[in-house]
Formats: C-alpha cells, sequence, structure tokens
C-alpha cells in the first residue's frame, strides 16, 4: 500500500511538472516568434529610411554593424543584388524569391548562402527591394535551452518530492508502529516486525476485537 501510494504521487508530480514545461515551451516559442516578427519588421523599416537609392553598400554595413546576427540584402528590379551583408558572392538572379514576390510578408526558409534556416521579410523603397533576415536557429536553440534546464529541473523536483513522500509516510507509519508495540506490550500480544504496517494494523484491530469479546463483560 505504500508503495503504491508513493508511485501515484510521483507520478501525479510528474506529470504535473511536465505539463506546465510543454506549456512553458509552446509560450516560449509562441513569444520568440512574435518578437523576430518585430525585430524584423523594425529593421526593415530601420533599412527603408537609410537607403535612398544610391548609397546601398553603406545601408548594409550600418544596420549590419548595429546586429550581426540580422543579415540586409538589397536587390534591384531586376533581381540583381546590390549589397549583402553576407561575405559570399551573390550572382543569382532573386526575383523568384517568397519573399519578393510578396512583400511584406514573412517567410521561412533555408539559406544556401548562410547554411541555415531563416526569417525573411522584404519591402519595396527607392525603386529597388530591401531584404532583412534573421536565423531561426536562434529561436530554437533558446527553446532546446529551457527544455534540457527544464528536464534537469525536473528531474531534481521529482526526486525531491519522492524522498520528501518517503520522509513522511515514514513518519506517519512510525506514529503506527509506535501504537502497535505499546498494545503489544498490554496485552502481550506478539505482532511480527516482519509483517507489513497494513498487515500489523489489520492484526492488531482484530486481536483487540477478540480481547473485547473474551472479556468479562462479554462472558455470560
Amino acid at each position: 500500500m505504500r508503495k503504491k501510494l508513493i508511485i501515484i504521487n510521483a507520478i501525479v508530480v510528474f506529470s504535473s511538472l511536465f505539463l506546465m514545461l510543454m506549456i512553458s515551451c509552446i509560450f516560449v516559442v509562441v513569444n520568440n516568434q512574435n518578437n523576430a516578427r518585430i525585430k524584423l519588421n523594425e529593421y526593415l523599416q530601420m533599412a527603408s529610411r537609410l537607403y535612398d537609392g544610391d548609397n546601398a553598400n553603406k545601408t548594409v554595413e550600418t544596420l549590419f554593424s548595429l546586429e550581426s546576427n540580422i543579415r540586409i540584402t538589397i536587390i534591384d528590379k531586376n533581381g540583381n543584388v546590390l549589397a549583402d551583408s553576407s561575405k559570399s558572392s551573390i550572382e543569382t538572379n532573386h526575383l523568384d524569391r517568397p519573399e519578393l514576390k510578396n512583400l511584406n510578408t514573412i517567410y521561412t526558409r533555408y539559406s544556401d548562402t548562410l547554411g541555415l534556416n531563416m526569417l525573411y521579410l522584404a519591402c519595396e523603397d527607392n525603386n529597388a527591394y530591401i531584404r532583412v533576415s534573421i536565423p531561426e536557429a536562434k529561436v530554437d536553440n533558446e527553446v532546446f535551452e529551457l527544455l534540457w534546464l527544464g528536464s534537469l529541473a525536473l528531474v531534481v523536483i521529482l526526486g525531491l518530492s519522492i524522498l520528501i513522500i518517503l520522509y513522511y509516510n515514514k513518519r506517519a507509519f512510525a506514529t503506527l508502529n509506535l501504537q502497535i508495540m505499546k498494545f503489544s506490550d498490554l496485552t502481550g500480544i506478539n505482532i511480527s516486525s516482519e509483517s507489513t504496517d497494513e498487515e500489523k494494523l489489520a492484526r492488531s484491530r482484530s486481536e483487540e476485537h477478540t480481547s473485547e469479546l473474551q472479556s468479562p463483560m462479554y462472558l455470560v
């Protein structure tokens, strides 16, 4: 009975903590996605204000110096890259990119240039396309870190919970064992120490009831 109680309590504690961890991860993912979209819009607006149609390289360098985790690309109307914060030479035409076909819409896709999943957002300004992107991996890393730390905390809390349950169960049954020992001393009835606490309690009650039936008040 004691083991069953401990197992049930441990399962309840573990399930509750695991549910809280999953809810926290979902909250972090949603929050990070919202923050990423806000950042993309802010950087795009900043780039749009800086770009005057002739300072593509200066616009890219200025924004990249503020935040090295973002990528800024300025593309002409023919799809040719005028400036890019990536150090790789880019010669491919960009007009087929979904973020250029649907401006002011965020897209997630793999960047062959950077080798990462990126969030992309673009707009049109001064007869050119301005595009900004941030790595999606940054969001994933925060979630993985939360999962790792949360799992570690979950194991520690679960272990402490089991120890606490064992401690209070031991105290509760210690009181019961003391009462049984007192009963044994008063009645002279020996209850084996190898019996479980539940068996001891049942036996003591049964023998107490037998003693009462055998007392003079029950004799005719």
